[in-house]
């Protein structure tokens, strides 16, 4: 039986997930799930030292264990105003992991998240992935090939899957292009 794609999390149920946030660490987990589109296991590598908030930009280089990153190199990524101001807004030292999660654990506290947001249907890590890869398909005018960078894709074809997700509007948005 082939496997179903994520749901995105696009719209009022992402505005719901970030509002239903309560300390700033589960903040914190739904920003960089949503404005980076990093994988789980990238976003609990994630080191202070990958960050520079002055300047709003990550640098995606591990994943939880270590490991380069699934394509293999470092990709750079933007980080929006409101992800910067959650992870300044975390306590703790600055040093070592941004999130003091395992990947179990850290899909735990965002299915907590989606049920204290009254959401009922499954929100799940790379549906928040797939939310990204559709919100920046939207902002980009399609430009398929910014899309694959951010999402650290090594084939369009795979990032091609990302934009069957993105329904109709990014559909009418191509049919206006030509």
């Amino acid at each position: 039986m082939p496997k179903r794609p994520p749901v995105p999390i696009v719209g009022d149920v992402l505005d719901r997930l970030i509002a239903a946030a309560e300390t700033p660490v589960e903040r914190a987990l739904v920003l960089i799930l949503a404005d980076t589109g990093v994988r789980i296991s990238e976003a609990i590598g994630l080191e202070w030292r990958d960050l520079d908030l002055a300047a709003r930009t990550i640098n995606v280089e591990r994943q939880h264990d270590g490991r380069a990153p699934k394509w293999g190199g470092t990709r750079y990524l933007a980080l929006s105003d409101r992800l910067a101001a959650a992870l300044a807004a975390l306590d703790g030292p600055r040093d070592g992991r941004v999130l003091p999660f395992k990947i179990r654990h850290a899909r735990t506290v965002l299915q907590r998240v989606a049920r204290h947001a009254g959401i009922t249907a499954p929100v799940r890590c790379h549906g928040m992935r797939h939310g990204f890869a559709v919100r920046l398909l939207e902002t980009t005018h399609n430009d398929l090939l910014s899309v694959r960078d951010a999402l650290g894709h090594g084939h369009t074809s795979t990032t091609d899957k990302y934009l069957r997700q993105a329904g109709t509007r990014v559909h009418e948005g191509m049919r206006r292009l030509g």
